[in-house]
């Protein structure tokens, strides 16, 4: 298994309303990292995830796999040449309280990456990761 990590981001927000929206499929676009967001086409959303069209990929599905309240939002995301990955994105509640409310999240991606795929695909994999959690972590919840 392979596993890419962001580092730990701090976000403007309660875990469970950065929870609220990580789980809402109709707002799972808002989290798209910008540099992305033009390589997307044909987004099609469902209550339990999302499907779209990637230049050069191909057809991705992102189905919300696993839920743990205000805690632990799970996706399974399948991609052409039989690629699947789990995405996690852990939620806490920072560790001092602020005037606002804050949190901390970290996105992790797991999945077996092909030898031969690898040297392909994992810088991209970790810029997701890391595009991702810069995302959530520069919105207010």
């Amino acid at each position: 298994m392979d596993l890419y990590e962001s580092k730990i981001k701090v976000v403007k927000g309660s875990p469970e309303a950065i929870y609220s929206m990580l789980t809402d499929m109709a707002r799972l676009n808002n989290i798209l990292p910008e540099k992305f967001a033009d390589k997307v086409k044909d987004l099609q959303i469902s209550e339990n995830g999302c499907s779209f069209t990637v230049d050069k990929l191909g057809r991705v599905t992102i189905t919300l796999t696993d839920q743990q309240p205000f805690s632990l939002v799970k996706y399974t995301l399948q991609a052409a040449m039989a690629l699947t990955f789990d995405i996690f994105i852990q939620i806490k509640e920072a560790p001092q309280p602020t005037d606002t409310p804050e949190s901390r999240i970290k996105v992790s991606l797991k999945g077996s990456i092909p030898f031969m795929v690898k040297p392909l695909v994992g810088g991209h994999l970790q810029e997701l990761v890391d595009r991702t959690a810069e995302a959530i972590s520069t919105k207010s919840y």
